[in-house]
């Protein structure tokens, strides 16, 4: 049998991640097989897991390249003219969208699977760790803008950065493991503290929009 050439594999790998994001937003995550995902590449169910060992890890590394491929296109949302809170949550929950559209248990269990992986498959993990610290990264270029127009006070960008985002983690937590808390529910806590953190570095203006 041939081999398949290195730029023959590039192709297959990036199909099987194109063809499972929009299943996995069409269909959701567990009505997606990887049968399904094969029929439509082209392969055999089995060729799959040469890629990749779990329909797991497809999800975690079409999340990351979905991010890294759009992430110039989320930094537009963070723009100085628009409602700093609404800014912020609508980049933030634009580079979490694949993510935001699973159940609640999907979510909760790829959080279980991000721990593991970062024994199992350090490499991918970092991948994940790296969009994270990347979002934060571009929050904290944001608020530096801000600063600069003179809407912010002065601030450690970085540290700022760092709350904001670990209060968006935070109550994503909380939703996940509290089965009361509806995500209209989280979406409203998420305002409300961004709101509270935001507010004592508005320069003037009304405080009650920010």
């Amino acid at each position: 049998m041939a081999r398949i050439s290195q730029i023959e594999k590039d192709r297959i790998r990036k199909s099987i991640l194109d063809v499972s994001r929009t299943f996995f937003y069409d269909f959701g995550y567990e009505n997606t097989s990887t049968k399904m995902i094969a029929k439509k590449v082209g392969i055999a169910e089995g060729t799959i897991f040469n890629y990749f060992p779990s329909k797991t890890d497809i999800l975690f590394e079409s999340m990351y390249e979905n991010f890294i491929g759009k992430v110039d296109e989320y930094n537009q949302l963070l723009n100085i003219e628009s409602n700093i809170t609404e800014a912020i949550m609508d980049f933030l929950f634009k580079s979490m969208s694949i993510v935001m559209k699973l159940p609640r248990k999907i979510m909760a269990e790829l959080t279980i699977q991000g721990a593991k992986m970062a024994r199992k498959n350090p490499e991918r993990f970092k991948k994940m760790a790296d969009m994270d610290f990347k979002s934060m990264k571009e929050i904290e270029k944001y608020l530096g803008r801000l600063k600069e127009k003179n809407i912010l006070k002065e601030v450690n960008e970085t540290q700022l950065s760092e709350v904001i985002f670990s209060s968006v983690i935070y109550e994503l937590m909380l939703y996940l493991y509290d089965r009361k808390i509806k995500k209209e529910k989280m979406i409203e806590n998420i305002k409300e503290k961004l709101n509270l953190i935001i507010r004592g570095y508005i320069k003037g203006g009304n405080k009650d929009e920010y």
